[in-house]
Order: structure tokens, then C-alpha cells, then sequence
């Protein structure tokens, strides 16, 4: 199993873009077992650390363990979002419990923002979910991604993500990372209950959700699709807005039966299968034709 292994090298050869997007269909696929959040987790951090690739094509496990907790801290904490299913037991995955366990000790449960914390405590806390955490997900997004997208080693704690798949993912960075967040709120919207939901339309803004939209894949955005030198101000471009833009541009305009049709419902078309989705991007004019043909049935 991917998720055993101590090491892996992903396969040198030249990808066609076919092939390139067959990688990411593990977000799809049903042969891949998501019990925690942790694959969503790490593939948005290795995404995020693309920058931070040092002069041997490496990143350090523990700057993607940083940008892991960085990214998990208010969702765990703040919001009280869980990171696996509920089960007999009750038990939290183990990146929860570290967080819960460092809140209720050293901060008497109550939520203070990451960057208010003492960085030797921030030292400590990288350094045990590194330790924890790194032994099923670094392996485990490794086979889920066919060996494609990085080389690794546990044990010298490093990836090596594979060049030409990290020019794929810049070249078509709106399209891969909304996708991730649709699947990561899908997720979230299965392991959680409903007093986790209305806990969170309280504490999110009024109004920032789209209409439709899970209050999950909400969340994801006002956390990391805001513009950071302003946080009042949203950047939510997102592949449908990116697809409407070019359906627009071709002097198509939307007919009556789509007027009121809302970009969750897009995603939700869109994002149903792979298949579905490469099509749509091939073809983004198909995406608004079978929503039209949606709309005029359910008006049937």
C-alpha cells in the first residue's frame, strides 16, 4: 500500500496533458480512501510551497507540516470542523488531537490566531504532527497520484515534485485548486453534523456564501481566497467564473433558463466526474448548453 511506503520516485519521462490531468483524478476516485482530511490538506500545501523549492528541486517536510497547520489551525480550532468521521470511539485523527491537546493545555481551550503563538511553541507543535502525520499521507498521495507528481523520503524528510507537473499545475492553478476545494468541502460535508454547520454560518460573515453554495466550500474560501492586504475585499475568481468569462467573451449570452442558475450549481455539474470535467474544459459552451437542458427539464 502507497501510504507504507519510505520512498518514492516519480517517473521521469514526459507527460502528455492528458496524462497530466489522469494525475489529479485521484480527487475523483472512489479506489481512493479519504478517512481524514489529511490528502486535501497536503496536496494545497505542496501547491503553496512551490515557491519555497530549494536548490536540489526539494521542499522540506517540515515547511509542508508549517503550511498543513497553518491551514488546519483555524478550521480545527475556530471553527471546530472535524478532519475524519465520527466513529464508535469517538476518536479525533491525530492532527486534531495534537491542535486539541495544545489548545486545552496551553491556551485553556480557548482560540488565539497561529501567528499569535510563541514561535518555540509553533517549533514543538510542527515537529510532533511532522512526526505523526508523515506516515501515511506522504506515501499515500504518492500512489494515489500514480508516482507522477513528486519524489520522496521519509526518513531524510523531503519531497521532490516533478517539474513538469509543477508547470502543469501553475499553468491551470484556478482550475486544480477550486476543484481540490469542492472535493475538500464535500468531504467536510459528509464527517460533519449539523450543530458543526450552524456553528459555522454564525462565525462566518453574513452574506459571503453563494447562494447554494455548502457552507463548507464557504468557509474554504473566506479562509484562503481572500485577498490578504485587504481582508474586506474577496477574490473569488473561481473555473466557472473563468468559463462563464469565456462564454462571454464569445458573445454567447446566457438565456433566460440560466439567469438565475448559481455557480455552485455549475460546480456541481462540472465537478460530478472526471470525465464531465475534461470535456467541460475542452469545451466550456458544452457546460452551459447541459445546464440549459437541466433547467428546461426540471422546468418540465
Amino acid at each position: 500500500m502507497g501510504y507504507d511506503l519510505k520512498e518514492g520516485f516519480y517517473d521521469k519521462r514526459t507527460l502528455s496533458n492528458d496524462e497530466m490531468w489522469k494525475t489529479v483524478n485521484w480527487l475523483f476516485s472512489t479506489h481512493s480512501v479519504n478517512e481524514t482530511s489529511y490528502k486535501f490538506l497536503f496536496f494545497k500545501a505542496i501547491i503553496d510551497s512551490f515557491n519555497k523549492i530549494d536548490e536540489y528541486g526539494r521542499i522540506s517536510l517540515g515547511v509542508l507540516f508549517l503550511r498543513i497547520i497553518e491551514l488546519s489551525w483555524n478550521i480545527i480550532l475556530k471553527y471546530g470542523i472535524r478532519q475524519k468521521a465520527i466513529t464508535i470511539d469517538k476518536k479525533e485523527c491525530v492532527l486534531e488531537q495534537i491542535l486539541h491537546e495544545y489548545s486545552m493545555i496551553s491556551l485553556n481551550g480557548n482560540y488565539i490566531s497561529w501567528d499569535e503563538i510563541a514561535q518555540c511553541d509553533r517549533d514543538k507543535i510542527c515537529n510532533t504532527v511532522k512526526s505523526k502525520c508523515k506516515r501515511y499521507v506522504v506515501g499515500a498521495l504518492f500512489d494515489d497520484m500514480n508516482g507522477l507528481f513528486y519524489s520522496f523520503n521519509k526518513k531524510e524528510e523531503w519531497i521532490e515534485p516533478n517539474p513538469i507537473m509543477v508547470e502543469f499545475i501553475n499553468e491551470h492553478k484556478s482550475i486544480v485548486e477550486n476543484l481540490n476545494y469542492y472535493k475538500w468541502a464535500k468531504f467536510y460535508s459528509k464527517v460533519n453534523v449539523a450543530d458543526v454547520e450552524r456553528n459555522l454560518s454564525f462565525l462566518l460573515e453574513n452574506g459571503f456564501a453563494r447562494r447554494n453554495e455548502s457552507i463548507y466550500r464557504a468557509m474554504l474560501a473566506y479562509e484562503f481566497e481572500r485577498l490578504v492586504d485587504n481582508m474586506k475585499t474577496l477574490d473569488l475568481s473561481n473555473t466557472i467564473e473563468v468559463l462563464l468569462t469565456f462564454e462571454n467573451q464569445n458573445k454567447c449570452a446566457l438565456d433566460n433558463e440560466l439567469a438565475d442558475t448559481t455557480e455552485a450549481e455549475y460546480e456541481d455539474e462540472m465537478y460530478d466526474s472526471f470525465d464531465k470535467m475534461r470535456e467541460y474544459l475542452k469545451d466550456p459552451i458544452l457546460l452551459i448548453n447541459n445546464m440549459k437542458k437541466k433547467k428546461i427539464q426540471n422546468l418540465g
